[in-house]
């Protein structure tokens, strides 16, 4: 059931074969980097509009007549606490996009400047009412990997180092002088600094207008002893390949602390662990983690080749985008059981952040076919 399980459950050896599968099948329709802008864009812009909708859904003022529709956790990415984390995967990938060079800058529209602002104005407004403390976690993770990047590439290409960078700038700024701070810097450091308080001091932003149901979950230590046990009473088997994806609560029932029985939560059964990482290990074993914590070092090696050793980038605002919507959705991955919805977001920008890796050469021939220009003229332009 850990190899196949075909139909049931994504977190299945052959799910993730699968979700790699659409991540290459997303890469393949690209052929250019406008393609992919105008991809992000329609996302971005699908996204802001359901999160407009969602907005008045929290509220408890339902606006479809149906009765199954009645319900704050009806939405298109399971629960509220999923939507959230679909929201910050789509909010993290347009501060991405935000921090893009002076000649990127001109090219945007004062109605696209607009666009982009309500589209965030959205996220962290659904965000913030369902205020679930792993989406600031999140956010403060793919925030500081973003400004990490962007600063080493910054200091890469001017040979300073980015702690000179930063006291040059500062100084430049007492004095007056022009400042040499990478653009697009202050909009990644406002929102790191709002995650880490807000997931610091959970307060409740939207308490007067939002009364979410509340979400309980076993302890992190409680899920991988009931893991463990499960996966012991099953041999060597059951460390290799698990006990089958989505057999967590049978594996709490049979294993949980008696020292539950002793709590509120003595008749409750919990169907899944603390966060996607323990039902892996819980249902597909030391394999299945280890294949996806394969699939993250493949993709922080793609990450250091596309964004810091690469000779130019054309579109960097595109990749960094992209690189901190899927650190974003990692970061959530060890703390908090995604979803379905989450994780086709979460591989579609996989798929996207696999085209910056194209050696350019492909990506300027692949340019050429598709406006028609020959292919035998794009060769001689490289080769002089």
């Amino acid at each position: 059931q850990s190899l196949a399980n075909v139909g049931l459950s994504h977190e299945s050896l052959i799910g993730i074969v699968t979700l790699g599968l659409f991540a290459f099948l997303v890469t393949a329709v690209f052929r250019s980097a406008d393609d992919v802008r105008r991809a992000y864009r329609w996302l971005i812009g699908v996204g802001a509009a359901y999160g407009a909708f969602n907005l008045v859904q929290v509220t408890g003022r339902f606006l479809l007549p149906w009765q199954f529709a009645q319900n704050l956790n009806f939405t298109g990415a399971g629960s509220q606490n999923h939507l959230a984390v679909v929201f910050g995967i789509l909010g993290v990938l347009l501060v991405g996009m935000l921090v893009r060079p002076a000649q990127e800058e001109r090219r945007v529209s004062a109605i696209g400047k607009i666009a982009y602002g309500l589209a965030g104005l959205v996220f962290f407004l659904n965000v913030a009412a369902i205020n679930l403390r792993w989406t600031w976690l999140g956010l403060a993770v793919a925030m500081a990997a973003v400004l990490a990047f962007r600063m080493g590439r910054t200091a890469r290409e001017s040979g300073i180092p980015p702690s000179l960078e930063l006291r040059r700038a500062g100084r430049n700024q007492e004095s007056g002088a022009p400042r040499q701070m990478p653009r697009g810097m202050a909009l990644p450091m406002l929102v790191l600094a709002l995650s880490v308080f807000l997931a610091l001091f959970k307060i409740p932003l939207a308490r007067p207008f939002v009364n979410l149901p509340v979400e309980v979950s076993p302890g992190y230590g409680v899920s991988l002893s009931v893991a463990h046990q499960g996966l012991g009473a099953r041999g060597p088997a059951g460390w290799l390949i698990g006990m089958g994806p989505g057999t967590f609560g049978y594996s709490y029932t049979s294993f949980r602390p008696a020292s539950l029985n002793l709590t509120a939560f003595w008749g409750v059964r919990f169907d899944q662990a603390r966060s996607s990482l323990v039902n892996v290990i819980s249902g597909e074993g030391y394999l299945g983690a280890l294949a996806w914590l394969g699939l993250m070092a493949l993709f922080g090696l793609a990450a250091v080749r596309a964004l810091y050793f690469a000779e130019r980038s054309e579109h960097p605002e595109l990749a960094l985008g992209a690189f901190g919507a899927i650190v974003f959705a990692w970061a959530v991955w060890f703390m908090y059981p995604m979803n379905l919805a989450a994780l086709v977001v979460l591989f579609g920008l996989l798929g996207t952040f696999a085209f910056f890796e194209r050696p350019k050469e492909k990506l300027r021939l692949a340019e050429a076919d598709e406006s028609g220009d020959g292919a035998e003229t794009v060769r001689v332009a490289d080769d002089t």
